[in-house]
């Protein structure tokens, strides 16, 4: 068993490895990889944990509900039929080998440690006999197996699958495993989630007790307190009507509509119970879905908030009605397209290897539509992502004025402006022309940075877009530490502005004079200003004497000096 799992194990290793090495577009000679079985299951565990914990729970989630339901519904049907019998043997077949490859591989499943993978072959073990290992392999043992081989699927051969019930214990780890990695889904609606789920399996339950609880006290005794004639007697009845029935009961039972009258201590002792259960989960579900449905609004209500105290402002402000107005359409758009998030304040509260990690990510689209940035490395880009600054401009929004000294430039993730310039008509009027659209992928504003001018264009923004400014001061920075961008972006703008030629030249000029006094400006100041004496030349060699032949010298070769003597 365990060299088939090793096998297993390594042609697993091998297609990973396959897939790496197409990945990177190598090709690499690999061998049987010489690990042991622990670290292979280890590696098998830490890769496929998602979908492993996923196929687990899917079958403890069977357990829980078809056990009680085989054994209360199911009897006296189950037999009928042939298919269902094979098919439903089968899949618990399945489950409980699945299971007790699980108890085998517990003892090499790695675990969290204040935030710290351990995998630690000896921990890892001595944690899991102290913590699931006995609910697991309470869970895992066939202990209806012999009784099929002997005697088929009967009521019997049901009731020694009870203990898989233990698995219920499971269903929040494996649960919680998987939540992980559900970091689309609102946490607050996983919980509601769980909640429904639990109420659904309570009332499962209770309605499967009812129908043991009807064949305890006998059908003539209990026929008052269900209700219904010819329940569980008459043939007529299948399967799935036994059990909505009873789950209708369980149902208004618990919420305390229930109109049957219990007759006797075990139908009284019961029903209390089940009002009991009800009254208890309805108080927790209750109480739970209104703290869930407040925290869905919590930034809905914070957002309100916000537009209150700015309406305030304005009030005693007196702002006028149109400057008003573009902030609240401003704060708006942000609400609507963002939900109130601050992806700045976000990004900068983490250290900055993630900062740049993030932020690398999430620009990544708007850098790859950039004609200017192709051919760039990645150490660019990771400084670029850095020091670029979102900004949303509303439709109509000046976002460059002609005269203005230019200090950014800017990129455009999404939207569309227009470039508008001074246009004297024919009949002397003096107005304005549009003379092009820029879209995303499109950058504007790198001439007045680069030339130190004043901007020769306005550009309004058409619509809501979202830009990226690039500082002056941090656009030097990048070119002096990225002297081949720099070359790029010298050619991509003296060919696109050939008659700055002059100018552009001279400003790269000068971010090349800026790196070569940052490189040897400072080292020499400070050779200057030391004030020790230069070091003495080293001492003469010793004196050659005999026995010790004399080193090659850097006029002979070292073929030459093994023959001198």
């Amino acid at each position: 068993m365990a060299g088939l799992l090793r096998k297993l194990l390594i042609l697993y290793h091998n297609s990973q490895q396959e897939v790496d090495l197409k990945f990177y577009a190598r090709t690499v000679d690999y061998k049987k990889p010489d690990l042991p079985l622990a670290d292979l299951i280890s590696g098998f565990l830490c890769k496929e944990q998602t979908k492993w914990q996923t196929l687990l729970l899917l079958f403890a989630v069977y357990n829980v509900f078809g056990g009680p339901f085989a054994i209360s519904v199911g009897r006296g049907s189950w037999p009928s039929s042939y298919k269902l019998v094979v098919l439903v043997s089968t899949f618990e077949a399945i489950g409980d080998t699945l299971f007790i490859f699980e108890v085998m591989f517990n003892f090499f499943l790695p675990f969290e440690e204040e935030g710290v993978q351990v995998n630690i072959h000896h921990l890892i073990r001595k944690k899991y006999l102290r913590g699931w290992f006995c609910i697991d392999v309470i869970g895992a043992l066939p202990l209806d197996l012999p009784y099929f081989v002997v005697a088929g699927n009967t009521p019997t051969t049901r009731l020694l699958r009870l203990n898989k019930l233990v698995r219920f214990f499971r269903l929040n780890f494996y649960w919680g495993r998987m939540e992980k990695n559900l970091t689309n889904i609102n946490p607050s609606l996983i919980r509601l989630g769980k909640f429904v789920f639990l109420f659904v399996l309570s009332a499962h339950w209770i309605a499967c007790l009812y129908l043991e609880v009807i064949r305890l006290e006998g059908w003539e005794q209990a026929q008052k307190w269900v209700g219904v004639e010819d329940f569980l007697v008459d043939s007529t009845w299948s399967m799935w009507d036994k059990y909505f029935q009873a789950y209708y009961w369980a149902l208004v039972t618990m919420v305390g509509y229930g109109g049957s009258v219990p007759r006797t201590a075990t139908e009284a002792l019961f029903s209390f119970i089940v009002v009991s259960v009800g009254v208890v989960m309805y108080v927790v579900v209750i109480g739970t879905v209104g703290s869930i449905v407040l925290n869905l609004d919590t930034m809905e209500n914070a957002y309100r908030q916000k537009m209150e105290h700015i309406n305030e402002f304005f009030r005693l402000r007196s702002v006028p009605p149109n400057i008003a107005d573009k902030v609240r359409l401003y704060h708006d758009f942000m609400w609507r397209s963002r939900q109130g998030i601050d992806s700045v304040a976000t990004v900068n509260d983490l250290p900055q290897y993630l900062r740049i990690e993030v932020s690398s990510y999430v620009l990544k689209d708007m850098m790859a539509k950039v004609p200017l940035f192709e051919g760039a490395g990645e150490h660019f880009f990771r400084q670029l992502a850095i020091v670029l600054r979102p900004l949303v401009c509303l439709p109509n929004t000046l976002v460059v004025i002609k005269g203005e000294m230019g200090k950014e430039m800017y990129f455009i993730s999404k939207g569309s402006l227009d470039v508008i310039i001074d246009f004297t008509y024919e009949d002397g009027t003096v107005g304005e022309k549009t003379v092009c659209t820029l879209r995303e992928g499109q950058h504007f504003g790198e001439i007045a940075l680069l030339c130190r001018s004043k901007r020769s264009a306005t550009i309004r923004a058409r619509e809501f877009c979202d830009l990226f400014i690039l500082k002056a001061e941090d656009f030097r920075l990048l070119m002096i530490d990225n002297p081949e961008m720099a070359g790029e972006m010298r050619r991509h703008a003296i060919q696109q502005y050939p008659t700055l030629k002059e100018q552009l030249a001279a400003a790269f000029g000068d971010l090349a004079d800026d790196d070569r006094s940052d490189d040897t400006g400072s080292v020499k100041e400070e050779e200057s200003e030391t004030p020790y004496p230069p070091m003495p030349p080293p001492p003469p060699p010793p004196p050659i004497t005999a026995g010790h032949p004399s080193p090659p010298t850097d006029e002979s070769s070292s073929e030459g000096a093994v023959f001198t003597k």
